[in-house]
């Protein structure tokens, strides 16, 4: 199937992530260097080096390989091990979306606002680079892919009223919040934990972020399953 148009990481947005890459590498090379008193063994420091250089080098073959595809079809989401398609007649609306984590972000490299895709089933899928950080115009760039949708979605399509309430922003925004509510406990039952084991001399202060870790990966595993089990939210403006 030939592709009508595609969207890729941007120059400017790689070039910027070449130079802000090493930066993240001074925390975990701090840490292994400036151990002092030896709490950390050898073995752990050459882990510390090899896990940069792993997620280092998983997250920049990840920047590459990421990106949308539109066809006549279908609408393709390029990630780094799988793809995802939505045909254009199960695509029940195409957004724009503000990112709630943009102030988070490296400045110039996070984007703000971002085209977002519903399908039939309520799934929500950002499209890669479809942004306002790596297209000239990301507004026109959402009426030409609703144009699309419009031209390839066929005469039968009609919008499915179950959705209503269940798709667009506001309803994600409240999940999110949800998912960060449970990131909150799950980072404040960490510090419990490991504020527990450095009064009890339970071991090296240098391992108490293990309790943290697995804290905040229940955390996020629960923000996961609430996103993946969506409840009608409050009723949304109709879609076309």
């Amino acid at each position: 199937m030939p592709v009508l148009r595609e969207f890729r990481v941007s120059d400017r947005t790689w070039r910027r992530t070449l130079l802000l890459m090493p930066l993240t590498a001074v925390p975990p090379l701090l840490t292994a260097v400036a151990d002092a008193e030896g709490l950390i063994p050898g073995w752990a420091k050459a882990l510390i080096f090899a896990g940069f250089l792993a997620v280092a080098g998983l997250t920049l073959l990840w920047i590459k390989r990421l990106a949308t595809f539109v066809t006549d079809t279908h609408l393709e989401v390029r990630g780094l091990l799988r793809t995802k398609r939505v045909a254009w007649v199960h695509v029940q609306d195409v957004t724009l979306e503000d990112n709630v984590f943009a102030g988070m972000g490296q400045r110039g490299v996070t984007p703000e606002t971002r085209i977002v895709v519903y399908d039939a089933r309520a799934r929500r899928y950002v499209l890669p680079w479809a942004d306002d950080k790596n297209v000239s115009d990301v507004r026109l760039t959402q009426q030409d892919l609703r144009e699309a949708w419009g031209q390839n979605r066929g005469p039968s399509w009609v919008f499915d009223e179950h959705l209503r309430g269940r798709i667009g922003p506001g309803h994600w925004h409240n999940i999110l919040a949800r998912s960060w509510a449970q990131f909150t406990f799950g980072a404040i039952a960490g510090m419990i934990l490991a504020f527990v084991l450095l009064f009890r001399g339970s071991g090296p202060i240098v391992f108490l972020a293990v309790p943290v870790c697995g804290a905040l990966a229940a955390a996020v595993t629960a923000g996961v399953q609430i996103r993946r089990h969506r409840t009608p939210a409050r009723p949304t403006a109709a879609r076309p």
